[in-house]
Parts: C-alpha cells; structure tokens; sequence
C-alpha cells in the first residue's frame, strides 16, 4: 500500500500495535521473576482461525470471515492513524481476506495457552498482594 501511495511512509513509521505473542518458556521465566504466583500448569490449545470451519472448509470464505472479524477490532484505530476512507479500508481488508486465505490453504490452527497457577495459603495471597501494592506505589 505504501509504494502504491495509499499510505504515507512517516504515517506508517508512526503506527505502533503493539502485539506480543510470547513463548511458553518466557512466560514461565517471567512469572517466576516477577513472583506473584508460581506456574501449576501451563497448557496449550490449538483452535482453527475461523471457528466456523466444518468438513466442508473453503479457505477463500474463512479468510473473509477472519477478516471482518479483526476488521472490527483494528478499523477505528487504522482509520484514526492513517486517515483512510471507506474504498481504502475495503481495500485493506480485501487483501487482508487473500492473505489469510492462502496461509489457511497451509496450516488452518494457531496455539494459545492457558496459565493456571497453584493454590495458595491465604499467607502467600496477603505476600502477593502486599508485593503488587509496594510494586504501585
């Protein structure tokens, strides 16, 4: 979009979404830094992009359904930033729609994860939160 001139290269170089899916051992390193609690489990999912998919999956139509589907989440903010109008935007996510169609034609899930901590005494809860409180102020 930017060498066909529907973007500027400073409005681009402006725009932070700041998005960070971490690995499971930095997440399990993290949690032990920081010390509120401890890692029980930690479990991971694998769910299709399009939770709509059956036996009968059309990666073209999947594509557009995820497409509208984060069109409604990132349209205000993209269209606050970059000032697009109404054809760029359905133009935005019509590409959007094709690029997600052709990497669900080769992997259609994504893994997340799930924490779940240990129990703790009601002494280690009055720690934690005493930590959070010190943590604040």
């Amino acid at each position: 979009m930017l060498l066909q001139g529907l973007i500027e290269q400073a409005k681009l170089d402006s725009f932070n979404y700041p998005f960070y899916a971490p690995y499971k051992d930095e997440v399990e390193k993290i949690v032990q830094m920081e010390g509120s609690f401890d890692v029980d489990t930690l479990e991971f999912f694998q769910v299709n992009w399009d939770e709509r998919d059956n036996d009968d999956f059309d990666a073209y139509n999947s594509g557009k359904h995820v497409a509208r589907t984060m069109r409604a989440v990132v349209e205000q903010m993209l269209v606050s930033h970059f000032q697009f109008g109404e054809s760029t935007v359905d133009y935005l996510f019509e590409r959007y729609a094709y690029h997600l169609a052709s990497h669900l034609l080769v992997q259609k899930i994504f893994q997340y994860f799930h924490i779940f901590e240990k129990e703790m005494t009601k002494r280690q809860q009055g720690a934690a939160f005493a930590n959070s409180v010190k943590r604040l102020c």
